[in-house]
């Protein structure tokens, strides 16, 4: 194999190895309920959630980076089939943040089509203990194991269901400046990792092209 040509597929190796290792994707969310324009602008301005993993479990943390007032006071998950196990659950937060399970409403509002199989929200006082300005909380789910293959599944995993659609983040966001309250679910856009594959696939495809010309 010509020395170039090796190096070149030992470049991309190394691409998708740290890809399929890559810890950590961030997602924002898209505003399904539209009540208030002005409140849906803040909260797709300030809230996202960053998924990492460190090979057994999944974190899921949602931060809300300030500015306009808002609190995210409900999380629901639609984990379909179930790639974590929803009884390990552990949270942590900052700030005044304090949740647990067994939300209410039981379902996101407003998410027609959203099959809940996960939901958590703030303690009492509501607002005052949800995900507020400058606060964040994180979710710690293990994974579950493949059924059929009996391998425990990898946040890539989590990540192509985000892309099916079998997997979906909902909030519920309240204490607005205006008082209102608004529903949002994950904006599914191409992770870090996918698109570190993707480029180094055309690099790869881009050389074998131009060798090809050289040699003719």
């Amino acid at each position: 194999m010509p020395k170039r040509l090796f190096v070149c597929l030992v470049a991309v190796a190394a691409i998708s190895l740290s890809a399929k290792e890559a810890a950590a994707s961030e997602f924002t969310f898209d505003c399904i309920t539209n009540n208030k324009s002005a409140d849906c602008s803040v909260l797709e301005s300030q809230l996202s959630v960053k998924i990492e993993s460190d090979g057994s479990t999944v974190d899921f943390t949602f931060t809300n980076v300030g500015g306009g007032a808002s609190s995210i006071t409900d999380v629901y998950f639609q984990d379909l089939p179930p790639l974590l196990d929803e009884t390990t659950v552990a949270f942590s937060g900052t700030g005044t943040v304090s949740f647990d399970d067994k939300c209410k409403p039981g379902d996101l509002p407003g998410g027609s089509g959203f099959t809940t199989t996960y939901c958590a929200d703030s303690n009492a006082p509501t607002q005052q203990n949800g995900v507020n300005p400058y606060e964040s909380l994180t979710l710690s789910y293990s994974l579950l194991k493949d059924p059929a293959t009996l391998q425990t599944y990898t946040l890539q995993d989590v990540l192509a269901a985000i892309g099916t659609g079998d997997f979906n983040i909902g909030i519920h966001v309240q204490g607005f400046s205006g008082g209102g309250s608004e529903s949002a679910v994950l904006k599914s856009v191409p992770e870090p990792a996918s698109l570190l594959l993707m480029s180094g696939g055309a690099v790869a495809a881009a050389f074998a092209r131009r060798r090809r010309k050289t040699v003719a």
